[in-house]
């Protein structure tokens, strides 16, 4: 079991991976050209946007947290395959397929998370956890 620092650094990180997923497919639906690519990742880019705000929520406010230094990367998330994607190349469906092998990385963290949640101990997370999951 967690406790509510170490699940508070989770939420941030997970807030933190879902802004850069907000945030690197909104940059690129300006530049890519196919219709359906566009639409298959703006509709992932408002997801992303939501669960960030999410995640956020789920900082614990109390005086030993840092809201705004908890939202950072950090365990379980690597930043490396988050920041490449920001900064990758190519055409339309290179991008869609960059993308989709990080959202599979970032569902696998969420899964062995949920696997680690007691739903009696922390039921917001596990819920929040299980739309995430149910919506993959």
């Amino acid at each position: 079991m967690m406790d509510i620092v170490t699940t508070a650094r989770h939420a941030g990180a997970f807030s933190w991976a879902e802004g850069q997923l907000f945030t690197t497919l909104g940059t690129w639906l300006h530049k890519l050209s196919d219709p359906m690519i566009i639409e298959y990742l703006g509709e992932r880019c408002t997801r992303h946007g939501e669960r960030a705000e999410a995640w956020a929520a789920r900082v614990a406010s109390i005086p030993i947290i840092d809201t705004a230094r908890t939202i950072a990367p950090g365990a379980p998330i690597n930043s490396d395959a988050f920041t490449s994607l920001a900064s990758a190349d190519g055409d339309d469906v290179r991008h869609r397929d960059w993308y989709d092998a990080v959202a599979a990385q970032l569902h696998d963290i969420y899964a062995q998370h949920r696997a680690d949640i007691d739903p009696l101990v922390d039921g917001p997370t596990a819920r929040l956890l299980d739309r995430i999951l149910a919506d993959h």
